[in-house]
């Protein structure tokens, strides 16, 4: 729908999200049939009651990040043509400014240091994202033996 052209930072994001997953996931020893199931119904940018084929879903998946991440930073628009930039604009105005990305996990589920690599990951200007080589370098996996 924004026409942005897709690179590894989309990659970057999805890591984001999947480490927040996994770390929310209430159960250490979910199956990964579990897991599977819980990412297609719980996965926070899927609107509820609506399928990738409606025209309204690319609109309340924006709807959805900038519910979790608070408004798109003004460079975004950058990327944008008029349009588009209008279009995201409107949504941004359109939800409240609270971001909501961590309300269901308490500090016994996610530390302080997990909500900062996952919000290092999942920037919402893909620009701002790491590189993979950057994500490796990143303290939160210090004790990951990588090789």
């Amino acid at each position: 729908m924004l026409n942005v052209r897709w690179t590894t930072a989309v990659d970057i994001w999805s890591l984001g999200a999947t480490v927040s997953v996994f770390l929310l996931a209430s159960d250490a020893c979910l199956l990964a049939t579990k897991v599977i199931c819980y990412l297609l119904r719980r996965h926070i940018f899927v609107p509820h009651g609506v399928g990738p084929g409606d025209e309204l879903f690319p609109f309340l998946v924006l709807m959805l990040q900038n519910k979790y991440f608070g408004p798109f930073p003004e460079k975004c628009f950058q990327l944008l043509d008029e349009e588009a930039a209008k279009v995201l604009r409107h949504l941004s105005n359109e939800c409240n400014g609270d971001t909501d990305l961590f309300s269901k996990a308490g500090p016994d589920k996610i530390s302080p240091e997990d909500r900062e690599f996952i919000c290092y990951l999942m920037k919402p200007d893909p620009r701002d994202r790491p590189s993979s080589n950057e994500a490796l370098t990143h303290p939160w996996l210090k004790d990951v033996d990588l090789y």
